[in-house]
């Protein structure tokens, strides 16, 4: 196996121990029927997306007074779009089963990469934390002075901070190269029907 089906089979591995959610409260908080329902097919999956107005969810007056007008949210292979209504027939055209299957991939793509970044650094920094403790345990035996543990807490609380810095830089980075991706297929998609 070539190491490019290696790495696609860890993060199919990651998906399946790990459910995918995004602002799953959100998602429960839906009243009524949706007024739109479709299937896709997402990375070899089925998927199912609703369409609701934000009107039917529990926190629209949370989402108006912040201007959101739409909120896509994903638990259990099932995607829940809240929308506006005028926002929607605004923008209508952004929401076509095709748009909508490039945006979806995207979610599920940044996703399973948190969850493989999270899963990767949780164990470097099981790895870290050993090292810390031993030190610590090497310098207690030791009896050293308190100045030492105090210049150790800080040394650590560094390597920590710039430990989750990295993760975040590193996870940010690969959203805004995806969603950079994700709009430059909408665009080629928008003009290619125009």
């Amino acid at each position: 196996m070539n190491i490019i089906g290696w790495f696609k089979n860890k993060l199919m591995n990651i998906r399946r121990k790990n459910k995918i959610e995004i602002l799953p409260i959100v998602f429960d908080s839906s009243e009524g029927r949706p007024f739109r329902k479709e299937k896709y097919i997402v990375q070899q999956q089925e998927k199912k997306i609703e369409f609701f107005y934000l009107t039917q969810s529990n926190y629209y007056l949370n989402f108006m007074q912040i201007k959101q007008y739409v909120v896509w949210t994903l638990k259990n292979d099932v995607c829940r779009v809240f929308i506006t209504e005028d926002f929607y027939k605004k923008f209508e055209l952004f929401y076509q089963k095709e748009i909508n299957t490039i945006y979806l991939s995207f979610l599920y793509d940044i996703s399973i990469r948190r969850l493989y970044i999270y899963q990767k650094f949780k164990f470097l920094f099981s790895i870290l934390l050993l090292i810390f403790l031993s030190f610590l345990g090497f310098f207690i035996f030791l009896g050293l002075d308190k100045l030492i543990f105090l210049l150790i807490f800080l040394f650590s609380f560094l390597v920590f901070f710039i430990f989750f810095a990295f993760r975040l830089k590193l996870l940010l980075k690969y959203k805004k190269n995806r969603l950079n991706e994700a709009r430059k297929e909408v665009r080629i998609f928008l003009g290619s029907k125009k």
